[in-house]
């Protein structure tokens, strides 16, 4: 699914939220945002950054050592992360209007939730393209099979339906899949963790507590040379 295809339904979810509020990234709240925020920031190595699918541009932009620019089809998005003082370009995270080669990090936060199965080997194909060799591609997803994430869904959609609100898509990637796609791409694994919204920053996937907290899947590939 294009950026183009799930633009119209993002318009309208952008303009109920305010642009310094995490909800605009898709985040329940203000204090879950910022523990993944924190997650990910030391995780970042120093140097050139793309933000794909940036939204408003939030969740790097209290980043040290990093010159970010982020990128989002939705024009709102756009406007938004320019409030919040982040270098933007608009572009479809399908076809990156950048050249090959060019960014130390490329990274990309609680997108491929709405992408269905398939769009994940476009989406690591050009973020690798325009990784430097030795550069990482961070992923962040929802898990969207545990206990906590369906049960938070399913209280979010029926909320959505009682306010007239649009549902959006929920598809399921799992980090195996991604790591045998980036293979194919020239990408290898680094790290592989989940997030919990409370206690301790990250969990092991098998551990089979990950199956009923683990909030968001977290994947590290780095470019080989």
């Amino acid at each position: 699914m294009a950026d183009q295809r799930v633009d119209e339904k993002y318009t309208p979810m952008r303009d109920r939220h305010d642009a310094q509020h995490a909800s605009a990234n898709g985040y329940v709240g203000n204090w879950f945002f910022q523990r993944e925020q924190r997650f990910l920031l030391n995780r970042i190595q120093p140097g050139l950054t793309l933000d794909i699918a940036c939204g408003s541009g939030l969740m790097l932009k209290l980043a040290p050592g990093l010159d970010v620019i982020g990128l989002d089809f939705n024009a709102d998005a756009c406007r938004q992360a320019r409030s919040n003082q982040t270098a933007i370009t608009r572009g479809d995270a399908f076809t990156l209007p950048f050249a090959e080669h060019c960014f130390d990090n490329v990274v990309n936060c609680q997108f491929l939730n709405q992408q269905p199965i398939g769009q994940e080997q476009l989406f690591i194909t050009e973020a690798a393209r325009v990784l430097k060799p030795g550069g990482q591609l961070h992923i962040m997803w929802r898990g969207a099979t545990t206990l906590i994430h369906r049960s938070v869904n399913q209280l979010s959609r029926t909320l959505n339906r009682v306010k007239g609100e649009p549902n959006f898509p929920q598809f399921v990637h799992t980090p195996d899949n991604l790591v045998r796609v980036a293979k194919s791409c020239h990408l290898s694994e680094v790290v592989r963790t989940m997030t919990l919204p409370l206690g301790p920053a990250e969990i092991q996937p098998q551990n089979p507590f990950a199956a009923i907290f683990g909030a968001s899947h977290y994947l590290c590939l780095e470019k080989t040379g």
